[in-house]
């Protein structure tokens, strides 16, 4: 198995990418950088986010889970193998990619991937921004299996895959949040029952001087 340089990825793209969506500025030394798709699913949300160039900017807070999309459509031959990977500007943020890391040959269609800020920090995303990596390896000799899969063809995210991600995530920072938030409700609430307390102590003890 030996990797394509970006010189031959650039000599190949007419079998690598469906033409509309290439870019040559993508090329890199040995990868091309994958641009962000007009589509983001975010885990809290109830739809899909759509991006254009008028509102290009999406959010993902600490301890949400996304789906991106990518603006190219990969259309790799029968004896090409692609791994991908998040580029590290967006990994040193706490972005984390937990979805597969390769693309069968054969394979046709935009690539999901499934992310998860576990930064302390808002990551924001725009339209179109190299986010993504892939690399090209050849396989000799080539595969003679189809690719059959259910993301055969992909153009979008399938429910399934935006059921799987749905809900508040209980990361460490959601859970500090929480815990700050009940330490400052126990402090305001606590120093309301002390007042009370000390309030029905006077007056016991004014009663009892009474007497």
């Amino acid at each position: 198995m030996s990797f394509l340089p970006g010189q031959e990825i650039r000599t190949q793209r007419a079998h690598l990418f469906d033409p509309e969506t290439y870019d040559d500025t993508a090329i890199d030394k040995a990868a091309y950088n994958l641009r962000l798709g007009n589509e983001v699913f975010i885990s809290t949300e109830d739809k899909p986010t759509l991006l254009t160039s008028e509102d290009p900017f999406v959010v993902l807070k600490p301890g949400e889970f996304a789906l991106l999309k990518t603006h190219e459509i990969v259309t790799l031959p029968k004896d090409i193998l692609g791994f991908i990977t998040l580029r590290h500007t967006f990994k040193k943020h706490g972005l984390l990619n937990v979805s597969g890391f390769h693309v069968d040959p054969g394979f046709r269609g935009r690539l999901v991937f499934s992310v998860f800020n576990v930064g302390p920090n808002d990551v924001v995303l725009r339209y179109l921004e190299k986010v993504f990596m892939i690399f090209f390896a050849t396989v000799v000799p080539a595969t003679e299996i189809d690719v059959a899969h259910r993301h055969q063809n992909q153009q979008s995210f399938s429910l399934e895959d935006m059921m799987a991600i749905r809900g508040r995530s209980a990361s460490l920072v959601h859970i500090e949040s929480r815990i700050r938030e009940i330490e400052g409700n126990v402090r305001f609430y606590g120093a309301i029952v002390a007042g009370v307390l000390l309030a029905l102590f006077a007056l016991v003890v004014g009663l009892a001087l009474k007497t």
